[in-house]
């Protein structure tokens, strides 16, 4: 099965492009033009943090005798099913009464204080925080209940939800709500809820204990987006998985263990890399001569060996021209150690970056301590693993008195392990893949000094573009622009395919989009931040990992800008006379045709 889902890992079908482009994301400091992506990781966290101890909370109250519940509090399957139609109702006294009960088990306070010190003390979410205090404002409520009738037995299903109340832009206060829904199951037979409660626990013990480091997904792929897309679309995946849990539960139980509708749902916010080191190049025309000129020699396909040559000079550890900012850390310093054993183990992609991204990983730690799941890192083990990726486990049935009955969900963490021989090997091809990217965008091969002096650019012209929409006009250059813009030039998204890489088109310096372009009568394509700003101030950069389109310290391959890049600002003009300025400027980019 491992070699099954090997071959599955490189060629499944993905859905979305095999070249990654996210070409205009911000990735400095947090300031207003990145307000949506700090927003949006705080709700994901009181999300996490809320559903956490939510549903940790019901897990207690999972599967009820109903003679148990009946002397605590009154509470029949007779007694629900008589009053459903009422537990619809929010206005009845039954609706209220039940609530009231339900709400007890919900620890309000608990939530509350988590929120408080790791939420509203995070500096980052500074931006969006009314106050230091709780962002559940308006407290925790039920909202809605549903009851299924299940013979002698019900499941009742409880929406429990609350208001995040956050500051917009303009300083005004925002409410957005989550919710959460629980299960209730109450059984009319002692001898069915004792079964019942007990494979329920087995359940969980199988997912958090026996199988939590147990599940592997071979992939040398870096955009992990589509690898989970990958990993939850997979028939394959999904079969060995059904297979493990049921052979973990076999013998167990006299309870049928009915996995027809299992499925893995994707949460983004629950995915570690191997990566998290800023790359720096030198190759600038006013840095390292050699490297430049070995640089322009591949480019070009001087000689039948420049390539090679260059390659040399960029893959390994400790390579001149490629330079990882390494902090000064324990993780840093564990790895350093490693690969002083072990020279295989790449110092940009490793198992050691791994367990610091994985600790910082703040939304997945909270659900697996909840889970009390054993989920854990071995840097011998792991020297293969280059990514995790979580995902709930949902859909997990088991038939009893008739009936099928929900598992509550969990969450279960993929190590996505590369099939190279080691990370050194993986990073090296990375290499040699994000330069034949960029090779092919900028289509220098066979040019020279003398066919093209200035070292242009030639760029392939987008479909989706027209001459009449796009010549001798300003245009917004982030979004769908730039992502066609890269994906016009087949070759480029051919090279990057294997490894499923990431490309970005923005400046060096200020690490970001510039925001606008425009494409004169000759062709050249010109960026700019806006009046008064400098042109042509981006560069190509590729990543391995394509959380690098919103983080800069991962790995990545870039020769930068070149220095002599004919920049020149940008006047505040419009109409004829903006296009009487821009008609006989030059840049380092041009399509090969207009329209």
């Amino acid at each position: 099965m491992k070699k099954l889902l090997s071959i599955l890992a490189s060629t499944s079908l993905i859905v979305s492009a095999p070249l990654a482009v996210i070409s205009c994301k911000d990735t400095g400091k947090k300031n207003e033009f990145d307000y949506d992506q700090v927003l949006n990781e705080f709700i994901s966290e009181v999300s996490t943090i809320f559903q956490s101890q939510v549903s940790k909370a019901f897990k207690k109250y999972s599967m009820l005798d109903e003679k148990d519940l009946e002397e605590e509090t009154g509470y029949t399957v007779k007694l629900l099913k008589e009053n459903k139609d009422d537990l619809k109702r929010p206005q009845s006294k039954f609706y209220k009464d039940t609530a009231e009960l339900v709400m007890t088990i919900i620890p309000v306070d608990l939530i509350n204080e988590e929120l408080r010190l790791t939420v509203s003390q995070n500096l980052n979410y500074n931006p969006v925080l009314v106050d230091k205090n709780t962002p559940l404002k308006n407290g925790i409520q039920i909202t809605k209940f549903d009851l299924i009738e299940k013979g002698d037995n019900v499941t009742l299903l409880s929406t429990v939800s609350a208001d995040v109340v956050y500051k917009e832009k303009n300083n005004e206060k925002s409410v957005r709500t989550i919710s959460s829904v629980q299960q209730i199951n109450i059984f009319g037979k002692e001898d069915i809820a004792v079964t019942a409660k007990a494979i329920e626990e087995k359940y969980s013990l199988a997912l958090n204990d026996k199988l939590a480091n147990s599940m592997i997904f071979e992939s040398d792929k870096g955009n992990l987006d589509n690898t989970a897309r990958t990993i939850s679309q997979s028939t394959e995946v999904i079969l060995d998985l059904k297979q493990k849990i049921t052979d973990e539960l076999a013998g167990q139980t006299s309870a049928l263990i009915v996995t027809d509708k299992l499925a893995l749902e994707i949460n983004d916010k629950l995915f570690v890399d191997s990566s998290r080191f800023e790359t720096k190049t030198v190759f600038d025309e006013n840095e390292d001569t050699a490297a430049r000129q070995a640089l322009m020699s591949a480019l070009r396909r001087e000689t039948p060996t420049a390539v090679d040559d260059f390659l040399k000079g960029i893959r390994g550890n400790g390579s001149a021209w490629i330079q990882h900012v390494i902090p000064d850390d324990s993780y840093s310093e564990e790895m350093k150690k490693a690969i002083e054993s072990d020279p295989t183990i790449s110092e940009a992609i490793n198992q050691y970056n791994l367990k610091s991204n994985f600790i910082q990983n703040r939304q997945l730690q909270t659900i697996l301590k909840v889970q009390n799941s054993n989920f854990a890192l071995d840097m011998k083990k792991d020297k293969l693993t280059i990514a995790l990726l979580g995902f709930k486990v949902k859909g997990v049935q088991f038939s009893l008195d008739g009936y099928n009955f929900d598992f509550p969900d969990n969450t279960i963490v993929y190590r996505q392990q590369t099939t190279f021989e080691n990370t050194l090997s993986l990073y090296d091809e990375f290499m040699k893949d994000a330069f034949l990217t960029q090779s092919s965008f900028v289509g220098l091969e066979n040019t020279s000094l003398i066919s093209n002096p200035f070292e242009v650019h030639q760029l392939e012209w987008p479909v989706s573009w027209t001459k009449t929409n796009t010549v001798d006009m300003e245009l917004f250059l982030e979004g769908s622009r730039t992502d066609e813009l890269i994906r016009a030039n087949y070759r480029a998204v051919a090279n990057a395919q294997p490894l499923d890489l990431t490309t970005v088109f923005r400046s060096n310096t200020t690490r970001k989009c510039e925001n606008y372009m425009y494409v004169n009568e000759n062709g050249y394509l010109i960026t700019y931040e806006g009046v008064k700003a400098k042109t042509n101030e981006s560069a190509l950069r590729t990543y391995f990992f394509s959380s690098g389109a919103s983080n800069w310290n991962k790995v990545s391959f870039t020769f930068n800008k070149r220095s002599s890049r004919n920049t020149f600002s940008v006047p505040d003009l419009s109409g004829n006379q903006r296009k009487q300025f821009f008609a006989d400027k030059q840049s380092s980019w041009k399509f090969k045709r207009v329209g």
